[in-house]
């Protein structure tokens, strides 16, 4: 109420918003002294199981575990609820679902092959950070992009150059990567149209592929 007292909102509907000690009518006024002690109430990240030690302000909670590093990865795979570090994810993808994984050095170009019915492939970065090669069979050919899988929004964004060659021709994507929890169906936005034509001889798509890491520009 105007004359400072608390009364929790169950609390006010029981009271017919009517203050329970002077009786004056209770509206939606700030209280200064109670969001002083809301504000120093420290709570541990939900991810400090998984090695997060930092104490947060109840405020800060959602945009500290947006970015928190610590964070599980989840595995997008559709109905699979695994969740744990991208180590451990890269072995649940080896192990359960039969996804190769590779290593890979951002700024670097490697060349793979995937099997043009394999549905994805798992890059691993030198820094942690997993992406999911996407590959969706269409009509025309194949649809494959690269996204990044990530529990939080890192601090740099990433761009990708996928290249698929053909005896005297070359296909080419130039994209950044979209952040994901899940394998969708089809790449919603950039893919690469690999013709059938265009397959290796033993059915196998041939894929040159690097990652860039961009540092994000500070905000204003």
């Amino acid at each position: 109420c105007w004359n400072g007292h608390i009364t929790c909102s169950s609390c006010c509907l029981k009271l017919k918003k009517k203050c329970h000690t002077c009786f004056e009518v209770i509206g939606l006024h700030r209280c200064l002294a109670m969001e002083k002690v809301v504000e120093s109430i420290k709570i541990n990240c939900c991810y400090a199981r998984f090695g997060c030690l930092k104490s947060i302000s109840y405020a800060d909670k959602t945009k500290h575990e947006d970015s928190c590093i610590y964070a599980p990865y989840v595995c997008p795979i559709w109905n699979c609820t695994f969740c744990g570090t991208s180590e451990q994810i890269c072995f649940h993808f080896m192990s359960v679902h039969s996804v190769s994984t590779r290593c890979f050095r951002y700024n670097h170009s490697f060349t793979f092959t995937m099997d043009k019915t394999e549905e994805c492939l798992v890059l691993h970065g030198d820094d942690g950070l997993l992406f999911l090669v996407n590959n969706r069979i269409d009509l025309l050919g194949n649809a494959v992009a690269v996204a990044l899988i990530s529990p939080s929004c890192p601090r740099r964004d990433f761009a990708y150059d996928l290249i698929v060659r053909c005896r005297e021709r070359s296909l080419r994507l130039q994209s950044f990567t979209r952040r994901v929890k899940q394998a969708p169906d089809l790449p919603s936005q950039d893919f690469l149209l690999i013709p059938h034509d265009a397959y290796l001889c033993d059915g196998q798509l041939k894929l040159e592929i690097c990652i860039y890491s961009i540092p994000k520009e500070p905000s204003e």
